[in-house]
């Protein structure tokens, strides 16, 4: 056991050696709901810059990690985040639903399910973005979030609860 404690240490160690590790932040989140389909998911749009240090860089490992306080949902739901890239920079202030789905690349950079419990943690992996936005294949508008409860009717997310995720969500970004 200590043997493989040690070689960890070890393994880890290299890793460090080659790699770096930084931690983004969003500086934009917004929740769009559509005005009068309540069917349809409710969008998370974000956003947070790279910095010149990742430019150009080989990105090994991307995620990025939210937390939504959603409650009263039966302990076996499955809720499921698909993150998709967006195509061209949002209007500022508030979006329309329509405007957002008008820009959001079909293909997903990310999608995470989980069971349901009461921190609704998601943590998506959207390395082959960021490695497309680190080497200037992509530009970086940011990235649209929906939310489907797998089965049962979609979850609406109240608009209020943006600034709280914002502040709350981090995007993990290892490179070299």
């Amino acid at each position: 056991m200590r043997r493989i404690l040690v070689i960890a240490n070890i393994l880890a160690l290299t890793v460090s050696a080659i790699a770096s590790e930084d931690t983004l932040y969003l500086d934009r989140c917004q929740i769009v709901n559509h005005p009068t389909d309540l069917s349809l998911p409710s969008m998370l749009l974000t956003h947070f810059q790279l910095p010149e240090v990742i430019a150009g860089k080989e990105v090994l490992l991307a995620e990025i990690t939210i937390r939504l306080g959603i409650r009263n949902l039966q302990q076996d739901s499955l809720l499921e985040l698909r993150l998709s890239p967006l195509l061209s920079s949002p209007p500022e202030g508030d979006c329309d639903y329509g405007d957002i789905e008008a820009i959001t690349d079909s293909l997903g950079a990310g999608v995470w399910t989980c069971r349901f419990d009461s921190a609704a943690y998601f943590q998506v992996d959207i390395t082959e973005f960021m490695r497309a936005v680190a080497q200037r294949e992509r530009d970086n508008f940011g990235l649209v979030g929906t939310l489907d409860l797998l089965g049962e009717a979609n979850v609406i997310l109240p608009e209020n609860l943006a600034e709280a995720i914002q502040n709350d969500a981090r995007v993990r970004v290892i490179f070299k």
